[in-house]
């Protein structure tokens, strides 16, 4: 596989302090201090199918790293690091109705460590890779051929109060190499990616890759 990229552009601001009580709105968002973090992008793959016609809010989602990545505090993620999330939201398609499905992964495990709280984007959906000649592995052997990067949403995380940071397009995009899924996301979203398909169920099947921009967030932190 190619060497997953250090970091994908997108830059998030978190704030160092929290806000006096008593200021005004417009006076608290002035003394609140940011700081530039930059995201790091990966792929990931998913341990299960998900499918909207089978799927209900609040079921568990997760996914493996594919490579180790390393994230702007200098925090290293190995191989085979879990991505703990969840469905949030979804609707089937009843009916030739459009589908839904929302997702949000915000918890890193690393064997023998605590969970790490993390923000994670959805840059790109990748279909699953053509199985390898090992036929005895847990996973298949990935066949990483068209694995690229490509930079998604942006915004700022802090303390509380919005600030202004760099803004970069958030992703809409219908990815041929998974057909009919539409994915729409962005860093300013609470949830990881939204993802529809037009008068069918959403379906990922089984090791469907994802590409990823995350960020451990620092404690307090909230997404604007």
């Amino acid at each position: 596989m190619r060497p997953v990229p250090a970091a994908c552009g997108v830059l998030l601001a978190f704030a160092l302090s929290a806000v006096a009580v008593g200021q005004t709105a417009s006076q608290a968002k002035a003394a609140v201090p940011t700081k530039q973090i930059q995201m790091s992008g990966g792929i990931a793959r998913l341990d299960k199918a998900v499918d909207t016609g089978k799927a209900r809010a609040g079921d568990a989602v997760t996914a493996k790293l594919a490579e180790p990545i390393r994230l702007a505090d200098g925090t290293t993620l190995p191989k085979d690091t879990i991505l703990n999330g969840h469905v949030v939201e979804v609707e089937s398609s009843l009916n030739g109705n459009d589908s839904k499905l929302v997702l949000l992964f915000n918890q890193v495990i690393v064997k023998g460590k605590a969970p790490i709280p993390v923000k994670v984007t959805i840059q790109r959906l990748i279909a699953p890779p053509v199985p390898g000649p090992d036929k005895t592995r847990e996973s298949p052997v990935l066949d990483a051929r068209g694995l690229g990067f490509s930079s998604g949403g942006g915004g700022n995380v802090n303390s509380g109060m919005p600030s202004i940071g760099n803004i970069v397009p958030p992703v809409r995009d219908q990815d041929p190499s998974l057909p009919g899924v539409r994915l729409d996301a962005s860093v300013r979203d609470a949830n990881s990616g939204t993802l529809t398909s037009q008068g069918k169920n959403t379906q990922l099947p089984l090791w469907t890759q994802l590409q990823i921009a995350i960020v451990h967030l620092p404690p307090n932190a909230v997404v604007n």
